[in-house]
């Protein structure tokens, strides 16, 4: 007999006996009750949309949930994230269990055993376990704690996706597919197969969130983290693969304070999150995890750290400005205002705007300022900003130069024809021209070339002189300061150029000079003072 032919005699019986019943009402109330009940429990599932576990409502969510949304009552703040890193054994497990902790970290390889080979978790150069990988996620889903799957062999990713595939209805809980699919700076570790990698995952179980990452290696002396080339390549491989699944990228602490700016301009552009994590070894200290809090929003980052990190973190989460010093903030001040600034033609993926820097990608990208500014000698416009010229990884090398164009006192319908343009090469090549008079004098300077070049546009208007100033010096995801190891190069050039309309309103136009896709070009700090007007 089926169930419904089962849910049909019941309701029959049911009539029969209260039907003559003075109670009728009450009884067809609680017959409704037990329809409610029954046809519930038979949709399998309707009663466990939401469970209760240790005193913490858990609703019911899908394994690409993000454990921010998932986790309830760490009101979207990442900070407030419990994490066990490395539960690759039983007494590990055990104790994450015990601990309540919300996300379980683990690693997974391939080892043989008497029934063939099979997926365990261990780090390396560990080649054997306690626990397998299925007996380790028969203990996660009663607890329904989320998961982080860190892959540490491509082999491995076939047999575990597939078991995921197999248990998906029972996984109401955060998963992460976590690979160091690109390498990172001087890293002797070779990433797993980035493509191969994300390929299996968008086949074999595209429900869950993908943990892209690069891989490590730290010394005291380095002074290098995550770079422009860095995230950029990560983008473009992203873009090339069409990926769409929720993403965090899991980055390092101890680099991740050298690479703020570019870390940023990623999460942004990728609606994505950041998982911080950290090695009892590194030298991280307080003032870095509370810098690395300051600079995004709380709902961006989770932190994977030890406990003495992460005590610290808790105890001033609220105010992490607090115990740092102007020192420490100055380099990270937010001048860039991504609200004035617009792509000058339908969006084709070729302009990145993040909420503190913009990537130009060659050729033909452009942004115009939704703002104007007046060129009559009342009022005087300031433009300033931070260019990095960043190779292509993926594009084959030209000798082209590269260069970014700047264009005040352009005119939307004509930027490029009626305005005076200041340009800068990566070679570290100035020049300053008026568009509008092709015949008059080109002034023409040279910078040193270094990492990046910090610069000033100053058009003083009417009859006045145009500034263009350009300093070279080296760049930890934001510009340095002079020091003894950080010489910085300064030129500036200057020229008169004439106006005779004191009522035309002008815009800002940036672009990228050149014809070769072997480079980006990266504009970070980017801000205009003395703006008069606002383009609706």
């Amino acid at each position: 007999m089926t169930r419904g032919q089962l849910s049909i005699r019941f309701i029959n019986i049911f009539h029969l006996v209260f039907r003559r019943s003075r109670k009728l009402t009450l009884c067809y109330t609680l017959l409704a009750g037990c329809i409610v009940f029954f046809s519930l429990r038979l949709l399998n599932g309707g009663l466990s949309k939401i469970k209760v576990m240790d005193d913490v409502v858990l609703p019911d969510h899908q394994p690409n949930a993000n454990p921010l949304s998932y986790f309830v009552e760490t009101q979207n703040d990442g900070a407030l994230i419990s994490w066990a890193h490395a539960v690759n054994s039983k007494a590990l497990l055990k104790r994450a269990l015990s601990e309540k902790q919300m996300m379980l970290e683990a690693d997974i390889i391939l080892s043989d055993s008497a029934n063939g080979t099979v997926p365990i978790m261990a780090h390396p150069p560990m080649t054997h376990s306690d626990l397998t990988f299925d007996e380790w996620l028969m203990g996660v889903i009663p607890a329904r704690r989320g998961i982080k799957l860190d892959f540490k062999s491509i082999e491995a990713v076939p047999p575990v996706l597939e078991r995921l595939r197999v248990l998906e209805q029972q996984l109401r809980f955060p998963v992460m597919l976590n690979a160091d699919v690109l390498p990172g700076f001087d890293s002797p570790t070779l990433p797993l197969d980035a493509e191969h990698f994300i390929r299996l995952c968008k086949l074999m179980f595209p429900r869950a969130t993908l943990s892209l990452g690069w891989t490590t290696a730290f010394r005291p002396e380095q002074r290098v983290g995550y770079t422009w080339s860095m995230v950029l390549q990560m983008d473009a491989l992203l873009r090339r693969l069409a990926v769409d699944a929720p993403l965090t990228f899991p980055v390092r602490a101890v680099l991740a304070v050298k690479g703020i700016g570019p870390l940023r301009w990623l999460v942004d552009v990728r609606s994505a999150t950041l998982t911080i994590w950290s090695s009892l070894g590194d030298a991280v200290t307080e003032n870095d995890i509370l810098l690395l809090r300051s600079q995004f929003p709380h709902h961006q980052v989770l932190y994977d750290l030890p406990a003495p990190l992460r005590d610290s973190l808790l105890d001033h989460k609220d105010l992490p400005q607090a115990k740092l010093s102007e020192e420490n903030l100055r380099p990270f001040a937010k001048d860039f205002q991504p609200d004035i600034w617009e792509r000058m033609e339908e969006d084709d993926g070729r302009v990145r705007l993040g909420t503190q820097s913009v990537v130009l990608y060659l050729p033909q990208a452009a942004i115009i300022s939704r703002i104007q500014h007046r060129a009559d000698g009342e009022q005087c416009m300031l433009l300033t900003g931070v260019v990095h010229f960043v190779k292509n990884l993926e594009a084959a090398p030209t000798p082209t130069d590269v260069g970014l164009e700047i264009l005040i006192r352009a005119t939307p319908d004509r930027p490029g024809l009626a305005a005076i343009r200041a340009y800068l090469s990566s070679t570290g090549h100035m020049e300053l021209e008026n568009l509008a008079m092709p015949h008059s004098k080109k002034e023409l300077g040279l910078v040193h070339p270094q990492e990046c070049f910090r610069f000033s546009l100053v058009d003083l208007g009417a009859e006045k002189d145009v500034y263009f100033e350009v300093a070279s010096g080296r760049c930890d995801g934001v510009f340095k300061e002079t020091s003894e190891d950080n010489p910085i190069y300064q030129t500036a050039i200057y020229a008169q150029f004439p106006y005779s309309e004191p009522n035309q309103m002008f815009y800002i136009v940036l672009r990228p000079a050149g014809s070769s896709q072997s480079s980006y070009v990266v504009v970070d700090r980017l801000h205009v003072d003395n703006q008069i007007e606002k383009r609706p």
